[in-house]
């Protein structure tokens, strides 16, 4: 399986230093491709996460599912899982960034039923503190090294009905699901 990031939107207002409340509306995935001409056999994610007014970085990692049948039942794609993409700042009042994937052709007459599924983490450095036994040769302390850490995760599954979704083919898609065809 293979895919590729969607270009990030383009910051929008800051919050500022004060703490801003997440808004649920600002927090939403969507199908923003779904096997068009422009991207035969490719499905294209597209989420928001709000920001939080703190000095933090914000990502988010897509992953597919396929409806099973005979399962009954919605299951994870092998391979369809995207590396984190970086959404910005959370000093932004929210972000969006995406992922598209890319399928093999079912074969004639098939088809997959698909959705997607977004994870969000909103990652804060933090300094450690250096072990008392932290010496190096020299017979100097090593300084502790910063680290990023995960502050507040979130995931939802993709809905419709979104509106200001940026990337779309064509623009203003928003889908729960899609599905891939290859027509008889």
């Amino acid at each position: 399986m293979r895919g590729h990031a969607q270009k990030a939107s383009p910051a929008g207002p800051l919050l500022g230093h004060a703490r801003a409340n997440a808004s649920a509306s600002r927090v939403w995935a969507t199908v923003n491709v779904c096997d068009t001409d422009r991207s035969p056999d490719a499905m294209g994610l597209r989420a928001s996460m709000p920001g939080n007014g703190r000095n933090q970085l914000m990502f988010m990692r897509f992953s597919v599912q396929w409806y099973s049948g005979q399962a009954e039942a919605w299951l994870d794609v092998p391979g369809g899982v995207s590396p984190w993409q970086r959404a910005g700042s959370a000093r932004y009042a929210a972000r969006q960034a995406g992922y598209t994937f890319d399928f093999v052709t079912p074969p004639s007459g098939r088809g997959y039923l698909m959705r997607g599924s977004v994870e969000f983490q909103w990652r804060a450095l933090q300094r450690t503190v250096a072990r008392r036994d932290a010496w190096d040769a020299t017979g100097v302390k090593r300084p502790a090294r910063p680290r990023w850490k995960v502050a507040k995760r979130n995931s939802i599954l993709t809905r419709t009905g979104i509106k200001g979704v940026d990337g779309g083919d064509p623009p203003g898609t928003s889908k729960a699901i899609c599905l891939i065809s290859n027509p008889a």
